[in-house]
């Protein structure tokens, strides 16, 4: 006995027209597989400036990479308080410290359409509470920043003690 298979006419585009789309499915899948494994290195140096009255401006040893970018701000001296690197993946939230008053929260998200990676910016206070003597936190600066790779974004004007903190974010593609 001999069995026939009869086929349509359109049997041979519908098979190719499946095995095109799980191509482009397993392609896809590929590509947000690996979207959440981007990390973005992430360097933070936080300083106090003041004003001292400096004919010219003064910076610490170790704040040589963040010169240029706070250039421009009225005040004549710059002391590092604290210099981090941390790689963190998108979507991410890290914790920075910076002293011990204050501390950063970073949440990386993937570029935008000009290239740049958009960073959720948070600055927490840690304070005494008076009443029972714990610590407690509070968010006193929060923003999200549109990060050009390399270049330097200056977040500031938080009290310190004869000064003002100032922070330089930069970030790195890994």
């Amino acid at each position: 006995m001999s069995y026939s298979v009869v086929r349509s006419p359109g049997f041979a585009r519908t098979v190719a027209a499946a095995v095109c789309l799980f191509f482009v499915l397993s392609c896809s899948l590929e590509f947000y597989a690996g979207a959440e494994k981007v990390s973005v290195e992430i360097h933070v140096v936080a300083m106090k400036a003041s004003k001292e009255g400096n004919k010219e401006k003064k910076f610490d040893k170790g704040l040589e990479t963040v010169r240029e970018a706070v250039k421009h701000l009225k005040y004549d001296t710059f002391k590092k308080i604290s210099i981090s690197s941390v790689t963190v993946r998108l979507e991410e939230k890290k914790a920075i410290k910076i002293d011990s008053k204050y501390s950063m929260l970073i949440t990386p998200h993937a570029k935008d359409s000009k290239g740049r990676f958009r960073l959720d910016t948070e600055i927490i206070e840690t304070v005494l509470d008076e009443k029972d003597k714990s610590k407690k936190t509070k968010k006193v600066l929060a923003t999200t920043l549109a990060m050009v790779e390399g270049k330097y974004a200056i977040l500031g004007g938080l009290g310190l003690e004869k000064g003002v903190l100032v922070v330089a974010v930069a970030t790195k593609a890994e």
